[in-house]
């Protein structure tokens, strides 16, 4: 799996899980994808979890979802992070919308719910078919895997028009716990590099990794939001403060961060609503980018936090002979 580009603790992973399942039940699983971060070349030690889709031939029945518990006990037991998370589908529901497929199992944080929607949805679908990376199985190229660019762009603006302008409130109110959340150098990482992910996607109806959504950014909008941008992906890679003429040390305090986090996710949600005006207007009145504070003098730099890989958005009904979705997270682990 090395040779596929696979971390080597994903791989310690994925071999624990397979000996498990394979164990007691071979043949269960016909395919195993690798997605997220490990298919994106993205994936960061201490933040990124590890996502798979596990592919069968039926639906399961009770004594399958308990071998599929057993299986991330394993890994559990065997390994201390990071996450193991994924869905099990069939071939069939790989090849329609997903936006249709019944509940079905998924493990999140290491445990395995037995009838979940979460993950079910175009994003996956296109992350398999275009970036997944067979573990067994044939290559993604060659599977019948249903995808959607138009679909996906919708979604990623249903996403911004909903989830991140609520999450833009939300972390806002500095008296309420989620506006002191919005110190966390990880709250910042996830609000920045997300949104810009979801822009593009929005535009392009591609995925880029949050890497290549930073890039993006920076070509992308005003170079004022540059320092923001690059402060994210810095926290995101844990890589230690940068100082030069070029940056003010105010950008390194919390409430500056947070100020200018807030600010860029704020812009973003209101550039995407100007530039695609027809496409799926948001149902509230614009975000209102906060007041950046004057510098102060820098506090003592706290150390980074690591950030939590968020997952995946919910994904809005579909509407029949149309269709629309999204990509951002399940709310932040």
């Amino acid at each position: 799996m090395e040779r596929m580009g696979v971390p080597p603790v994903a791989a310690d992973i994925v071999r624990t899980y397979l000996e498990s399942l394979d164990g007691a039940a071979p043949g269960l699983v016909e395919g195993l994808y690798l997605i997220g971060s490990v298919a994106l070349a993205d994936y960061r030690p201490g933040t990124s979890d590890v996502n798979f889709v596990a592919v069968t031939q039926r639906s399961p029945d009770q004594s399958t979802v308990d071998i599929y518990d057993r299986a991330h006990e394993a890994v559990r037991d065997a390994h201390h992070g990071p996450n193991f998370d994924g869905i099990y589908v069939t071939w069939s529901e790989l090849a329609a919308d997903p936006r249709w497929c019944a509940p079905g199992p998924q493990s999140y944080a290491g445990h395995l719910h037995p009838a979940s929607r979460a993950e079910r949805h175009p994003v996956t679908w296109h992350l398999l078919a275009h970036h997944g990376v067979a573990v067994r199985g044939p290559a993604p190229h060659k599977l019948a895997v249903w995808t959607d660019p138009a679909i996906l762009a919708a979604c990623a603006r249903d996403d911004l028009y909903g989830y991140w302008r609520s999450w833009h409130r939300r972390h806002s109110r500095i008296v309420a716990a989620r506006g002191l959340a919005g110190l966390r150098t990880s709250a910042l990482a996830e609000g920045v590099l997300v949104v810009s992910r979801l822009h593009h996607t929005a535009v392009h109806g591609t995925i880029v990794s949050k890497g290549g959504a930073a890039g993006y950014a920076l070509e992308t909008f005003d170079p004022r939001w540059a320092p923001i941008i690059q402060e994210s992906l810095r926290i995101r890679r844990d890589e230690p403060p940068r100082r030069g003429p070029h940056l003010k040390t105010s950008r390194h305090t919390p409430m500056r961060r947070r100020a200018e986090a807030l600010g860029f996710v704020a812009m973003a949600i209101d550039h995407l609503r100007q530039a695609l005006p027809d496409e799926d207007p948001p149902v509230d009145s614009p975000v209102v980018p906060p007041t950046v504070p004057e510098p102060v003098a820098d506090p003592p730099e706290p150390a980074p936090e690591p950030a939590q890989d968020t997952g995946t958005p919910a994904v809005p009904a579909p509407r029949r002979g149309t269709g629309t979705e999204s990509l951002a997270t399940q709310p932040s682990r």
